[in-house]
């Protein structure tokens, strides 16, 4: 774009570092110079593929919407759709770092399709919300929770086998001395896993480089937790998947770095299928450039 172009709008710019609180200006009246936003409160809606979003800027930079996930959006509704034939079971998504919405009401236009959306921010659950009635889905099964990622991963794991943490006792004896107790926790394979009630057809997470869990006082950093997110999957997962979708916008994380760990997560289970990388990207609607934001992994046609 000119520099005149950026001179004419009406725009706000976002100026700050990740995971830590920035400014907002806009153009003053005169349209000369820019001026701080002193109110964050926005009262805008936009509408992507029949989707409607509500945007609001926050301090943290976000204006409401990823539109870098149009085509996941997309893809999400085609596989749900052809794998919900007459006769078949509900289908169960877990969108993680669920944000506003998006990946979410793309699995509620489906019919026959819960939705567990989770997001540590009250404020977007409550936003998501917004949009899914916005979007007339309001009448769609999502079970809406706020909470720390991981923390509700490892209680979903749990609330499928109660049994997991079970321990037995072993002694030996060595050297005359008297017989140590020792505690082996019993653990099930991932494929074990698929096979209890209560796992989930698919999963979608996009993770960001840094959050905070609300007033919990929980944080999450890509580099140190994203690993045991992704070893946390196979247990996720119903004996029947759709599919698996993970996105990321962190440089540390590109997408053979991604991929390497989701296979090294997903192989036990022997799954087979397909698996695809690809960019995160927006694209520019007068010319041919575009913004790259980061990378996908997606999984589906399990055999």
């Amino acid at each position: 774009m000119a520099e005149s172009f950026w001179k004419s709008a009406n725009n706000l710019i976002y100026e700050g570092n990740s995971g830590k609180v920035g400014e907002w200006t806009k153009r003053n009246s005169n349209n000369d110079c820019m001026e701080p936003v002193l109110s964050l409160d926005g009262n805008w809606n936009v509408n992507i593929d029949n989707m409607m979003f509500h945007l609001s800027p926050s301090e943290m930079g976000q204006v409401g919407v990823f539109p870098e996930q149009k085509e996941n959006w997309v893809w999400i509704q085609q596989k749900l759709s052809s794998a919900l034939g007459p006769g078949s079971k509900t289908k169960n998504v877990l969108n993680g770092f669920a944000y506003t919405g998006g990946s979410t009401m793309a699995s509620l236009r489906v019919p026959g399709v819960k939705v567990v959306h989770l997001d540590s921010s009250k404020a977007f659950v409550q936003t998501a919300k917004r949009n899914v009635e916005l979007t007339g889905l309001s009448d769609r099964p999502v079970r809406w929770i706020v909470d720390d990622c991981l923390t509700f991963l490892r209680r979903e794991i749990r609330r499928r086998d109660p049994t997991n943490d079970n321990s037995t006792t072993s002694t030996s004896t060595s050297m005359g001395q008297q017989g140590k107790t020792s505690k082996d926790k019993r653990s099930r394979s991932a494929q074990e896993f698929c096979r209890l009630p209560g796992g989930y057809d698919g999963l979608i997470f996009d993770p960001p480089a840094f959050g905070r869990a609300g007033a919990k006082g929980k944080t999450w950093h890509i580099e140190k937790d994203l690993p045991e997110l992704l070893e946390l999957l196979p247990k996720l997962l119903s004996v029947d998947p759709v599919f698996v979708l993970i996105s990321c916008h962190d440089s540390r994380w590109p997408a053979d770095r991604l991929l390497e760990h989701l296979e090294k997560a997903l192989n036990p289970l022997r799954l087979g299928g397909s698996y695809e990388t690809g960019p995160l990207e927006l694209h520019s609607s007068v010319s041919s450039r575009s913004l790259p934001l980061g990378c996908y992994y997606a999984g589906h046609e399990f055999d």
